[in-house]
């Protein structure tokens, strides 16, 4: 598998997960529980006009 990801994507990445961090180690930790993970809301349509 071959490709990019443009930089400023990666960047709103890295922030996104800055921001979202107790969430998502808290989804990763109930996944790993094999637990039902929580749906995470924030991608939605602030973050899809960049």
């Amino acid at each position: 598998m071959s490709g990019s990801i443009p930089n400023k994507k990666i960047e709103l990445v890295q922030i996104w997960m800055e921001i979202y961090q107790e969430e998502l180690i808290a989804d990763w930790n109930l996944a790993f529980k094999d637990d039902d993970v929580l749906k995470l809301n924030h991608l939605d349509k602030k973050w899809n006009k960049y």
